[in-house]
């Protein structure tokens, strides 16, 4: 498992010259979570790996932790409730390598 713990700046991906519609949003998502773990140098052990976990945590936000296992990858911000994490929202795609 990775834990991310930012110092400053985003944790977001921020793409100016892109506008997003409905035909391209999953691309828009994609290129997000990519640039995401490139900037922390985990992009490589994601697609290299058959279960990859990473949790980035920053002061003020949600938990965000992207999970891979085999082909099914999930993205989720995690808050806690009653002493419970819960994922809010919760997206599962089907990894295409």
């Amino acid at each position: 498992m990775h834990r991310i713990q930012p110092e400053g700046g985003r944790l977001d991906a921020v793409h100016p010259d892109y506008t997003p519609t409905e035909q391209n949003m999953k691309t828009l998502f994609q290129i997000t979570i990519e640039h995401l773990l490139k900037s922390h140098n985990l992009l490589e052990d994601f697609h290299r790996q058959e279960s990859f976990h990473v949790r980035f945590e920053k002061t003020g936000y949600q938990r965000l932790v992207i999970e891979r296992h085999s082909k099914m990858i999930s993205v989720a911000h995690y808050f806690e409730q009653n002493g419970d994490l819960v994922a809010d929202p919760d997206v599962e795609v089907r990894h295409a390598a």
